[in-house]
């Protein structure tokens, strides 16, 4: 019979495969939800062993390491080339700070709005009214002072794949 002819029978699906697409979807029909309804950071990841300083151990009680959540109005960095701590590949999650909360970033690594649609991702070593001193992550690269950013977005968390 000739490829695409209308009359060619359609291969029967695999009996397994509707037996894991009903697995997946009994959860949610137990909880009379859609699967895009439901909150998947309340799922964690069971923990299995920990390491202190003398090598991996069993948990003693059942543990559970739950997914990080965004911050709400959160950004996030995309590094796409290596440069201080970070490396080609990681994401690093950032929370928005006003200018009243400029001082709780301090001695952290913050992104900066600059002019013309442009950022400084640089640490924060100091303030002075408006004025904010940051460090850039490049080697020997010289303090700069940015004059009274809108926001600027304080790094939380880093997510690097192994």
């Amino acid at each position: 019979m000739p490829v695409g002819d209308a009359a060619q029978p359609v291969p029967a699906p695999r009996p397994h495969q509707h037996a894991l697409r009903a697995q997946r979807l009994l959860p949610c029909q137990r909880i009379g939800a859609r699967a895009a309804d439901l909150d998947l950071h309340d799922v964690g990841v069971r923990i299995v062993g920990g390491q202190p300083g003398d090598g991996a151990h069993a948990p003693r009680q059942p543990l559970t390491l739950v997914p990080p959540e965004p911050a709400a109005g959160g950004v996030a960095i995309s590094v796409t080339g290596s440069i201080g701590d970070y490396r080609a590949g990681d994401a690093i999650w950032c929370e928005l700070r006003a200018p009243d909360a400029f001082g709780q970033a301090l001695n952290r690594d913050v992104l900066v709005p600059l002019p013309a649609g442009r950022f400084l991702f640089a640490r924060l070593i100091g303030q002075d009214g408006d004025a904010l001193l940051l460090l850039p992550l490049t080697p020997n690269a010289r303090p700069t002072s940015i004059t009274s950013p809108a926001w600027l977005a304080q790094a939380s968390r880093l997510i690097r794949a192994l």
